[in-house]
């Protein structure tokens, strides 16, 4: 089910980001990471689905505050006469979220999931049963938490570097 769900949203972020909102090359590669190991979760049995509840729902929770922040950043001038205060308080509630769900929970699982996919290509070279499809499979599984582990490390750093900064009452936009 979150599978499917994260691969529908990203199926409709990915062009918007690139035509509408001119997202970044970092976004764009967390859109397709997100759609190629959403794709192997729903399309396929070799993915380590023990996860996707947590890596395609829990972790997803910390987009509703940024969301949130985000749609009063394009409100700048309503956000800063009547709700300043409160933007402030979401954008910490983000960076508490992102940091709790995707950096300190998440880690663990990160590292669990590099782990058993390593040690099901390593274990599986010569056997007959195990095919290359599944091999490739178990790869571009760890690659894709390479990156989107990469991700969320890169974003965490300029997250803490913003509340270590105080930079939490900023209203500007940052491109990367």
């Amino acid at each position: 089910f979150f599978s499917s769900v994260q691969l529908g949203y990203n199926l409709w972020a990915l062009p918007v980001g690139i035509l509408f909102v001119n997202e970044n090359s970092f976004m764009i590669l967390h859109h397709i990471s997100v759609l190629t190991s959403c794709s192997l979760a729903c399309y396929t049995n070799i993915t380590y689905r023990v996860f996707n509840p947590y890596v395609f729902g829990c972790a997803e929770l910390s987009s509703i505050p940024l969301a949130i922040m985000n749609y009063l950043k394009d409100q700048r001038e309503w956000t800063r006469k009547n709700f300043e205060s409160g933007f402030s308080i979401i954008k910490l509630v983000f960076a508490i979220m992102f940091l709790l769900l995707r950096v300190i929970i998440a880690t663990p699982l990160i590292l669990d999931l590099l782990r058993s996919s390593f040690l099901v290509i390593y274990t599986s070279i010569g056997l007959k049963h195990v095919t290359m499809g599944k091999m490739l499979i178990c790869g571009i599984n760890f690659f894709l938490m390479c990156c989107l582990g990469f991700l969320q490390y890169y974003w965490a750093y300029l997250i803490v570097g913003a509340v270590a900064g105080g930079k939490l009452n900023s209203h500007e936009k940052k491109k990367v």
